[in-house]
């Protein structure tokens, strides 16, 4: 997408605080399961933050997110599947 940018918001009591709005590489929209991508090459960090979010938002993406980062920028499917073998996943 053109243009993607993420903007935050926190409920503080009555008040509503938002930030202004920053570029993003890649923003899960969870109540659609919708993953937007911005435009050019792929931002494989920022794709996989999300989908460690997506898929443990109860934890912190970090670890996730690393070898998930790995995995989607591997060259070829072969070298995933030995990236996936090696970090342990089935």
């Amino acid at each position: 997408l053109p243009g993607l940018q993420t903007v935050y918001r926190l409920a503080l009591g009555h008040t509503m605080v938002t930030t202004r709005p920053e570029p993003a590489a890649a923003r899960l929209e969870t109540a659609t399961a919708t993953l937007y991508v911005a435009e050019g090459p792929p931002s494989w960090p920022a794709i996989a933050r999300e989908l460690a979010l997506a898929i443990r938002p109860d934890r912190s993406a970090g670890g996730l997110a690393l070898g998930l980062k790995e995995v989607l920028a591997a060259p070829t499917p072969a070298a995933a599947a030995r990236l996936l073998d090696e970090l342990g996943y089935p």
